[in-house]
């Protein structure tokens, strides 16, 4: 069962991925998503100097992983503050990896058709539609910093919803984008199964 939701996943994140890029300068930017598609989960993102510093934080069943992504240092390090251990992983910064918390108001202009309005968590958003396959997806873009507030992906199998439960729009402490005092390094193999 957990092999088959960490497969469903990867899936979303694969077609996420393929569906959502980045787009123009942003403000530094913090969002706690909540995912719901079968299962719900909080995803909390935080985006530094136009999404070239990264911080995702995520709570499963094993504890807590924090994963920081630096284009400046073409570096990704994965947290677990339980254990206060972190693993580095040298020329791995990839900006596709966060695709699907961005939005890419390119692709929404050309091939998306802007169907209403909405206010979430007192931003005003435009709601846009397109068709990715057989998939129906809806999405709501803040017009303040263009920022992804909310997610839906209407398939065969099922339903996939990301909405913002909490944003914060501003300067963020450079802190977050390192690795706190105390951690120590361990090797990748001795990382722990995350589903």
């Amino acid at each position: 069962m957990r092999q088959g939701i960490s497969l469903l996943l990867k899936l979303i994140l694969c077609i996420l991925v393929s569906s959502i890029t980045v787009s123009a300068a942003t403000p530094d930017y913090f969002v706690a998503y909540q995912i719901t598609s079968g299962f719900t989960k909080t995803d909390r993102v935080y985006f530094k100097d136009n999404g070239t510093k990264v911080r995702l934080e995520l709570k499963t069943s094993k504890g807590e992983l924090i994963t920081i992504a630096r284009k400046d240092k073409n570096v990704t390090w994965e947290l677990m503050p339980e254990a206060k251990t972190f693993t580095e992983y040298s020329n791995s910064f990839n900006p596709d990896n966060w695709e699907m918390y961005r939005c890419n108001m390119k692709f929404l202009a050309t091939k998306a058709k802007k169907i209403g309005e909405e206010t979430i968590l007192g931003l005003k958003c435009n709601i846009y539609n397109y068709k990715e396959g057989s998939d129906n997806v809806t999405v709501s873009v803040s017009k303040k910093g263009k920022i992804l507030l909310k997610y839906i992906n209407e398939r065969r199998w099922g339903k996939f919803v990301m909405e913002a439960k909490e944003v914060k729009i501003g300067k963020l402490d450079g802190s977050l984008f390192a690795i706190p005092a105390g951690y120590r390094e361990i090797a990748p193999t001795a990382l722990p199964y995350f589903p």
